[in-house]
C-alpha cells in the first residue's frame, strides 16, 4: 500500500520527480519509487511511498548484523581524548610529546572517524545513540571508560544485535519505535544519530521529540548523506547507494538539514562535509562495476577529496543544541 505525502519541512503538497529508483541495495522489491523535489523549501523525498516501510528491512540488513570485538584505541589517541575532551584519565598512563598533542588535537577535531567521540566527558552525562544498530559506537565509547549502566543507552527497531548488547555488554538498550517509545524529558546529555534520520517517515516529529528528551542546551550528533553530493546530482543519480529505496524515505541536503533543525528548536553549530568512499563504490557495482582497492584508495578517495573542497561531498556530518 502506497501513500502520498506532503513535504515534512514546510507542508507544500507541490513537488517535481527527479528520477525513479529501485531496491538496488538489497532487491526486497521491485516496485519503482518517485524521488522528488519539494517545490517550496527543496526537501527531497520518496512520494508516494510505503505505508509500512519496515517490511523492506531483510534479515542481512547490514546495520543490524552483529559486530565483531571493536579494537583497541591507540594510546596516543586515548591521551588526546583524556586531554581535551575529559576521558576518565586510568585508561591511558602514558604521556605524548607537545607536537603530538598539537597534530592529536587537530586530528581528533578534523578526521571524520572521531565526530561521535569528541563529546566531553563527565561521569554524570548521559547519551542515547538512535538507531543503535549493532552497537558499534556505544561499545567504542565503554572500551574508551564510559559507564554502560548509568550512561548509554541505545534504542532500535528489534534485531539480533540488541540481546547481545544487554547480555553480553551490559547496556540499557530498548527495542521499538522511538516515536512510540516513553522516554523522560530533559534526560539526556546528548543524542547521536548515524545514519538514521533519513529512515523515518516523518523526521521533524522526531526531531521535536529528540529535542524534548534532551537537557535544555543538550547536543545532538547527525550523520546522514549529502543529497547536494556530486553523486547524488550528476553521477549516479538513482544508482546512488544512498538513495536505498524504500529504506530511505528523505535525502537532505546542508540547507534543508538546517531548516529542519530550526524548525524543530535547535541551533545549528557546525555542518561539515565527508567523504562517502565506500558507498560510492557500493554504486559503481549497480553499473556491473566492482572497484579494485587500489582504484578506490587512490583514485576515488582522491576525485571524492576534491568535491568534498568544492562542497558536493557524499556525507554531512552536523552537531546542534537545543534552545
Amino acid at each position: 500500500m502506497m501513500v502520498k505525502v506532503p513535504c515534512n519541512i514546510c507542508g507544500c503538497a507541490e513537488s517535481r520527480l527527479l528520477f525513479k529508483a529501485k531496491d538496488l541495495n538489497y532487491r526486497v522489491s521491485d516496485e519503482e519509487y518517485n524521488v522528488v523535489k519539494c517545490s517550496s523549501c527543496g526537501l527531497v523525498y520518496l512520494n508516494p511511498r510505503p505505508r509500512n516501510p519496515q517490511q523492506f528491512y531483510p534479515s542481512d540488513y547490514g546495520p543490524h548484523q552483529i559486530a565483531p570485538p571493536k579494537g583497541s584505541f591507540r594510546d596516543s589517541t586515548r591521551r588526546a581524548l583524556q586531554l581535551f575532551y575529559n576521558y576518565p584519565a586510568e585508561l591511558c598512563p602514558s604521556s605524548i610529546g607537545r607536537l603530538e598533542r598539537i597534530v592529536k588535537q587537530l586530528e581528533l577535531k578534523v578526521r571524520e572517524k572521531y565526530f561521535l567521540l569528541t563529546v566531553p566527558y563527565s561521569p554524570s552525562k548521559r547519551i542515547l545513540d538512535l538507531g543503535c544498530g549493532n552497537g558499534k559506537y556505544l561499545m567504542s565509547l565503554q572500551s574508551l571508560g564510559w559507564k554502560a549502566d548509568t550512561q548509554l543507552y541505545g534504542l532500535d527497531y528489534p534485531n539480533e544485535s540488541l540481546r547481545r548488547l544487554r547480555e553480553s555488554h551490559g547496556l540499557n538498550i530498548m527495542e521499538g519505535d522511538f516515536l512510540s517509545t516513553d522516554l523522560p524529558i530533559d534526560f539526556f546529555d546528548v543524542v547521536t544519530m548515524k545514519h538514521v534520520l533519513e529512515h523515518f517517515s516523518d523526521p521533524y516529529a522526531v526531531m521535536v521529540k529528540v529535542a524534548s528528551i534532551l537537557k535544555p542546551g543538550g547536543t545532538v550528533l547527525i550523520e546522514i548523506p549529502n543529497f547536494k553530493s556530486i553523486e547524488a546530482l550528476f553521477l549516479l543519480r538513482d544508482k546512488w547507494h544512498h538513495i536505498d529505496a524504500p529504506r530511505h524515505l528523505y535525502h537532505f541536503s546542508p540547507r534543508t538539514l538546517r531548516l529542519l533543525l530550526n524548525r524543530a528548536g535547535f541551533d545549528v553549530e557546525m555542518i561539515r562535509l565527508k567523504k562517502s568512499i565506500r558507498p560510492f563504490s557500493a554504486s559503481l557495482a549497480h553499473f556491473g562495476y566492482n572497484v579494485p582497492r587500489l582504484i578506490e584508495k587512490y583514485l576515488i578517495c582522491n576525485m571524492l577529496e576534491l568535491c568534498r573542497l568544492f562542497g558536493f561531498s557524499g556525507e554531512l556530518q552536523c552537531k546542534a543544541t537545543k534552545r
